[in-house]
């Protein structure tokens, strides 16, 4: 039986790996520990020369996981800078798979990280803000959407602010939650590709949400392999990609790897 740490980042390292290698896809802009570990990991998996772009401005850099050095590790090492409008041209051009984990994701595929409930201007809960959901969401470059918790917390009918526009047909968008991999199809809604093991179609009606359909015989994910597990473990000494799953456990690891990185600073 896998971990479900070590089985989600999988997952979304062998996406970054088929996107590189298949589609073309030259960056991955991270925005978590799983999806930085899960791209380093791709590196290892096939894809090579696929970039890591921690922010804008900067399209390749060295790094390593972290949980609260932010660019500091994001940028750690030379790391080739250019100007802005490089980042948005690579973004046009379909070049760049783009992660995001919105506060609320919709049937449509639009996304929150403004507010949810109240107003704008008096939110019952402030989120980070828009930031660059604007300009992906709709964007011809491959979004990968990433909700730990299946939860209708998360997965709603409609979004309360739209961040992000819901995508434009032909958009290759893609959800991975603790139950499986989804994908957005404009006229036929979210369709299961894949279910992680042990789950089945009642697993992701019960879990809330909007409707997904879930076709008989949905293949169900391959656990990783001795070699993903390497690579996992390279890139990730301090099993960080876990953290968020491990409950209890996964907070006091989390503690401490903070209170360490406070000490590198």
């Amino acid at each position: 039986m896998s971990r479900l740490g070590d089985l989600f980042t999988t997952v979304l390292a062998r996406e970054f790996a088929a996107a590189a290698t298949d589609d073309g896809v030259k960056v991955i802009a991270v925005t978590t520990t799983a999806s930085l570990v899960a791209a380093l990991a791709a590196r290892r998996m096939g894809a090579a020369d696929l970039a890591i772009a921690p922010g804008f401005g900067t399209l390749d850099a060295a790094t390593r996981p972290a949980l609260s050095l932010g660019e500091r590790a994001l940028r750690a090492g030379a790391s080739p800078r250019g100007p802005v409008s490089d980042i948005f041209v690579a973004v046009a051009r379909g070049l760049i798979g783009v992660v995001v984990t919105p506060g609320q994701l919709d049937s449509r595929g639009a996304t929150n990280l403004s507010h949810i409930a109240g107003t704008h201007a008096a939110p019952r809960v402030a989120l980070p803000g828009s930031r660059g959901l604007p300009d992906n969401n709709d964007s011809p470059s491959r979004v990968w959407y990433l909700v730990a918790d299946h939860t209708a917390r998360t997965l709603v009918d409609r979004v309360d602010f739209v961040s992000g526009p819901p995508p434009s047909p032909q958009r290759i968008r893609r959800l991975i939650t603790r139950l499986g991999v989804f994908t957005l199809d404009s006229d036929h809604g979210w369709t299961a590709d894949c279910l992680f093991p042990d789950v089945g179609a009642a697993d992701v009606a019960a879990a809330g949400g909007f409707p997904i359909r879930v076709d008989p015989g949905v293949p169900t994910v391959a656990h990783p392999t001795p070699a993903e597990l390497d690579a996992l473990a390279s890139v990730d000494p301090d099993d960080l990609r876990s953290i968020e799953f491990d409950g209890a456990e996964g907070a006091r690891r989390a503690q401490r790897v903070v209170a360490e990185e406070r000490q590198s600073r």
